[in-house]
């Protein structure tokens, strides 16, 4: 009996191996609005950390934000941690190129590292802005499947915050 246990936990074990190894070894997505202003208005609010606070999707009671660092542009830095030991991590400019780009690198923790960039482009009603987000997993088998169930919801928070971003640049503010 025990040892017919042990090969059904070994053969599931196997398989949870096999399968984590088929899933993506990258995240990947991007999200895209139209906002009817010219990029030169819309830019400050995604080079200024702060800024990006009053349009984020990631908004909640007891999360504790400390900003270092450049006041916009590259080098700026914002860090977060939720009370409770919940989710932590920092954000940083790594790129800004007025009124066209600004790319961030993310960090949740020890060992992980993503990337987020906001593209910029004159469209004929104002701007097209494209928020986009890569993470490179490897061969962290749990980190696989974690981004596959995480994917969607970040598309979504991506859409969420896009919506308020063009909320914030057309009437002043952002929306609940």
């Amino acid at each position: 009996m025990i040892r017919k246990l042990a090969l059904a936990l070994s053969g599931l074990f196997l398989a949870f191996l096999v399968i984590g190894l088929l899933l993506p070894d990258a995240v990947g997505l991007m999200r895209t609005i139209e906002i009817s202003a010219p990029p030169e208005k819309v830019f400050p609010l995604v080079n200024d950390l702060r800024a990006f606070q009053r349009w984020s999707p990631w908004q909640s009671p007891g999360l504790a934000v400390a900003y270092s660092g450049a006041a916009s542009g590259v080098g700026a830095r914002m860090s977060w941690s939720q009370d409770g030991g919940g989710m932590a991590g920092s954000q940083e400019i790594a790129l800004s190129d007025p009124p066209r780009r600004v790319v961030y690198a993310l960090s949740f923790g020890p060992g992980t590292g993503a990337e987020a960039t906001l593209d910029l482009e004159p469209a004929a009603g104002g701007t097209r802005v494209t928020w986009g987000f890569a993470y490179r997993i490897g061969y962290d088998i749990v980190g696989r499947y974690i981004g596959a169930l995480v994917k969607g919801r970040v598309g979504d928070q991506y859409a969420e915050g896009l919506e308020r971003l063009k909320a914030l640049v057309e009437t002043g503010a952002a929306r609940p």
